[in-house]
């Protein structure tokens, strides 16, 4: 995956979380939902949170409990936005380094070198690329 690529698919995150942080889309709403003769309530993601047999019962959970679930479905709205934007920052972050790192090697490119040059050039920025996803992995095992 190139530094493009990268990039890319980081906004495409970050535009996804980006106009919902802090605030829950109105359609977003915990509800009951009838589920062949069961009654289910499902939180603001449509997850089932608990099952009933009658409507009157589920309405009344729902209504009991209608601030936790949405409040729930909120904080998860606000972390997934928060984690897009350090994915961003960081894509940002190794974008620029890769072709800060490419550009050095392209520049200082001896005379009479030719293709195989760039080739080493492209190998060395895809080792580069190899070697902070393995970074990550390294991070995220260690949380």
């Amino acid at each position: 995956m190139s530094h493009e690529d990268i990039k890319a698919l980081s906004d495409a995150y970050l535009s996804m979380y980006s106009d919902t942080e802090g605030q829950m889309n109105e359609s977003m709403k915990p509800y009951v939902s009838a589920v062949g003769d069961k009654f289910e309530v499902l939180d603001a993601k449509g997850k089932t949170v608990k099952t009933f047999s009658d409507m009157k019962s589920a309405e009344a959970y729902l209504k009991k409990n209608f601030d936790k679930l949405r409040e729930e479905a909120e904080e998860q709205i606000n972390e997934a936005a928060k984690t897009a934007k350090q994915i961003s920052k960081r894509a940002d972050t190794l974008s620029k380094n890769i072709s800060d790192f490419e550009n050095m090697l392209k520049q200082s490119k001896p005379k009479g070198a030719g293709k195989e040059y760039d080739k080493a050039v492209k190998e060395v920025r895809d080792a580069y690329i190899d070697l902070t996803d393995a970074i990550d992995k390294v991070e995220r095992m260690m949380k």
